[in-house]
């Protein structure tokens, strides 16, 4: 039996307002572009940012491979913000010798001790089924509440996971 003549028009509209309406998850990308403690470009300010985008949208932090491309250590002048969400955080490719790119110190007065004129590191307080990925980063004399002396404090909500 004959195919009705408008099955074939129907189907490929169906089909192209399926190609319209459907995209790929494309995570919000904040790049770090200085080493600069806080402001335009720098670490804190991507966190910031990334901390801001829906929960349900996907967001990363990366470093800029070129002005990374030696390494380089960010000096934290003002608190990070808590991250409250999924977020990956990842410094860019391994140099020869191994060791990541990126510092994120929070020695702000430079004693080279953690003490009381440095600043907490990276707070998670990450909900249910959230994932924090940290990758080729070196964290350094920063200190995290409520215990002195770490650089990470991950305190999460429910089951969350920090790769």
């Amino acid at each position: 039996m004959p195919s009705s003549p408008t099955t074939f028009p129907v189907f490929l509209a169906a089909f192209g307002l399926a190609a319209l309406f459907t995209r790929p998850v494309v995570a919000a990308t904040f790049t770090v572009t200085t080493d600069a403690g806080s402001g335009p470009g720098s670490f804190h300010q991507a966190v910031v940012d990334a901390s801001a985008t829906s929960p349900g949208e996907p967001a990363e932090v990366v470093f800029d491979p070129v002005f990374f491309g030696e390494p380089r250590t960010v000096v934290l002048d003002v608190p990070l913000p808590v991250v409250r969400r999924s977020l990956s955080i990842e410094g860019p490719a391994v140099g020869g010798t191994g060791e990541p790119r990126v510092t994120i110190s929070g020695d702000r007065n430079g004693s080279g001790v953690v003490d009381d004129g440095d600043l907490p590191g990276l707070a998670l307080e990450v909900p249910k089924e959230a994932t924090v990925v940290l990758r080729r980063l070196k964290f350094s004399g920063c200190w995290s509440k409520p215990t002195p002396g770490g650089a990470v404090f991950f305190r999460p909500t429910g089951p969350a996971g920090l790769t």
